[in-house]
């Protein structure tokens, strides 16, 4: 469920899965920071479209 697929991981072991999601966020709010450079700040949580 949902498209960062944490519901269904195969990760093993809390320091993996740490690493896991501190790379999401850091991905997510990137691109955050991309589509408010670009001016879209009305498409800043979409995960799915490219800036």
């Amino acid at each position: 469920e949902g498209p960062l697929g944490f519901s269904e991981h195969t990760v093993r072991g809390l320091k993996k899965m740490k690493l896991k999601t501190g790379l999401s966020l850091l991905i997510m709010l990137a691109m955050a920071v991309g589509r408010i450079k670009e001016g879209q700040k009305n498409k800043i949580r979409s995960l799915v479209k490219a800036a």
